[in-house]
C-alpha cells in the first residue's frame, strides 16, 4: 500500500539503490538456476529472525545512510531492487538481496542493529550456519 506518510513502499528502496547505479553487469542465469526460498522465520547466530511484509521509513533511512557511507556496496550488481527484510530482537534487521546465478544462488545480507554493521555474502542457502563470509563495516 502506498501512503504519502508512514510506511515507505519498497519501490522507494528500488529507486534509492538504482540512483547509485551498478558498475558491473548482472551474472547470466540459466533456466535451471535455483532461486533462494526465503522462509517466514529462521534461527541463526543465537537470534530468531522473522520476515517483515514491508520496510518502514526508518529502515529506508538506515539503508540510505549505510549506502552513503559505503558506496561500493551499493554498486554491487546483486544490490538491485528491494531487499527481503528480517527483524530480530531489539530492533535488529537483516536486509537480503539474492540472484539466481549459473553456479548457484548468490546472496548478500546487511545486518544492522546488533553491534557493528555486518556485511555477509555467499552462494547457496544463507539460512544455514557457516554460509557466506563476514565483513565488519
Amino acid at each position: 500500500m502506498v501512503r504519502a506518510f508512514g510506511t515507505v513502499p519498497l519501490a522507494a528502496v528500488c529507486l534509492l539503490v538504482a540512483g547509485w547505479g551498478c558498475s558491473q553487469p548482472a551474472e547470466l542465469v540459466s533456466d535451471n538456476a535455483e532461486a533462494i526460498d526465503f522462509p517466514p522465520s529462521f534461527a541463526q547466530d543465537g537470534e530468531t529472525w522473522t520476515k517483515q511484509p514491508e520496510m518502514s521509513e526508518a529502515e529506508v533511512e538506515r539503508l540510505s545512510d549505510y549506502f552513503r557511507r559505503n558506496p561500493s556496496v551499493a554498486e554491487n550488481a546483486i544490490v538491485e531492487g528491494a531487499p527481503v527484510v528480517y527483524a530480530g530482537a531489539r530492533n535488529a534487521r537483516r536486509y537480503y538481496w539474492s540472484a539466481a546465478a549459473i553456479d548457484g544462488a548468490e546472496w548478500l545480507c546487511i545486518e544492522i542493529g546488533r553491534g557493528p554493521v555486518q556485511l555477509t555474502d555467499g552462494r547457496g542457502n544463507p539460512f544455514v550456519e557457516g554460509g557466506g563470509r563476514d565483513e565488519t563495516q
